[in-house]
C-alpha cells in the first residue's frame, strides 16, 4: 500500500479545507455534498490511523480518538453550516 494513503495529516488537512469551503456556500446542496466530502476525508484519516497504529504497535490496533483530532471536534461547526 502506497505510504501517502497512511498521511494522517493529509488526509485531515484536505477535511479541513472542504469544511472551509463548506463554510463558503450558500447553496444548501452544494454546501451538504462539501461537508459529506469533510466527512468523508475525516474517516480516511481515521483508517490510516489505525493502520499506522497497528503497524507501530505490532498490529495491536488502537481506538482512534474520534475528538480532538478529527472533525467530531467540530460538530458545532459544522451544525451551524447546516442551517
Amino acid at each position: 500500500m502506497p505510504e501517502d494513503l497512511d498521511d494522517v495529516a493529509r488526509w485531515r488537512s484536505l477535511a479541513a479545507e472542504a469544511l472551509s469551503l463548506a463554510a463558503q456556500m450558500s447553496d444548501p446542496a452544494s454546501k451538504q455534498t462539501m461537508l459529506d466530502i469533510a466527512l468523508g476525508y475525516e474517516h480516511i484519516a481515521q483508517r490510516a490511523e489505525r493502520r499506522v497504529n497497528a503497524h507501530e504497535f505490532g498490529k495491536k490496533r488502537r481506538p482512534v480518538d474520534d475528538g480532538a483530532n478529527g472533525l467530531a471536534a467540530l460538530v458545532p461547526l459544522v451544525l451551524s453550516l447546516l442551517n
